[in-house]
């Protein structure tokens, strides 16, 4: 099951992934219970159903060089980059000076954690996953960041929606070494999830959007955001 948009809004649509489009009449696969065929090689001539042929749809993409998103280059929009995100929020000197010194910690700790900034918010990644995010405030820098379930002294459980994550705010200098600390038990928590195969997503093990709190009768609505997800999860 995949969403698209279709102009009027997002639309469910039942996708089948195969190598050759004609794998799916070859598999027996009923055309009542897929509205798109996607594969590598599109060779079924009279096929009743839409096809996306991978191979194909490439070599309209853009070639873009794989570089770390931390680095920046000449491509990289003004309003992504660290700075443009503390300027967009109106801060002070302050969240920034208080963020410049978080991320030196990090940094001292592993050279391999880097940042992805993005408009608003900017991920933390361990360095395969993200493990923390955080957005400008004028006076303060809010974080969020993953717990594995488990309480972490001075942050609180994101929503019932996101159990696995938790916020904290830097608000004055004194805060700072708490949030490295916060930060590298958060990275050290997401390693061992990883690790023992758990989901580590921002809405893992989290109730189901629509669903009241007691209600058994759930309902699955489109989030607006995903404060984590920055860069992935």
């Amino acid at each position: 099951m995949a969403r698209r948009f279709t102009g009027k809004g997002w639309e469910r649509t039942r996708v089948e992934f195969e190598f050759r489009s004609s794998n799916f009449k070859a598999h027996g696969h009923s055309i009542k219970d897929c509205d798109v065929i996607i594969c590598w090689e599109h060779d079924w001539a009279d096929c009743p159903l839409e096809v996306i042929e991978l191979r194909s749809a490439i070599l309209d993409m853009k070639n873009v060089s794989i570089r770390r998103p931390d680095q920046r280059g000449t491509d990289r929009k003004a309003e992504d980059s660290i700075d443009g995100m503390f300027a967009a929020a109106g801060s002070g000197p302050e969240p920034q000076r208080w963020w410049s010194q978080i991320a030196t910690g990090l940094k001292e700790h592993d050279e391999e954690i880097w940042f992805n900034p993005g408009a608003k918010y900017c991920g933390i990644y361990s360095p395969e996953k993200a493990f923390a995010s955080w957005k400008a405030g004028k006076r303060s820098v809010q974080f969020e960041c993953y717990t594995r379930g488990k309480p972490l002294p001075g942050a609180k459980t994101s929503s019932r929606f996101s159990p696995h994550w938790a916020r904290f705010t830097v608000a004055q200098e004194s805060d700072v070494e708490a949030a490295v600390q916060k930060l590298l038990e958060s990275r050290r928590r997401l390693k061992a999830a990883v690790k023992a195969g758990e989901r580590t997503s921002y809405y893992a093990y989290g109730e189901p959007f629509g669903q009241q709190p007691g209600s058994e009768d759930a309902r699955e609505e489109e989030p607006e955001a995903v404060p984590g997800d920055s860069g992935p999860a």
